[in-house]
């Protein structure tokens, strides 16, 4: 696994990135849906709030799609990882194992 090695240090940015993702977007998901409301309550005006409530679902619903793309990404590769051999790790299978532990050490 001597190619794992070459590029380990990449796919555990990769892997970094990802985490970061996952505990970033419902952090500004809170913090945008409190400056809208707050901005709502200031304006002291029923459109105003009523848009407020509109866009904090819109983002709610956002936030949990890209939420589940690190989380399908992960599961895809310990999918595919479980399915393959230890012998002959070539090509994309090498990438595979490596990525996933990549996935498993962050």
């Amino acid at each position: 696994m001597d190619v794992c090695n070459k590029v380990m240090p990449i796919l555990r940015i990769i892997a970094y990135i990802l985490k970061l993702i996952q505990w970033a977007i419902p952090m500004l998901l809170i913090a945008f849906a409190t400056f809208d409301f707050v901005k709502g309550m200031m304006a002291n005006d029923e459109k105003t709030m009523e848009k407020a409530k509109s866009d904090v679902g819109k983002r709610l619903v956002y936030a949990i799609i890209v939420f589940l793309v690190p989380v399908l990404i992960r599961f895809a590769f310990k999918l595919l990882a479980s399915n393959i051999s230890s012998g002959g790790l070539t090509g994309p299978t090498a990438g595979i194992k490596c990525f996933e532990q990549a996935l498993d050490e962050v």
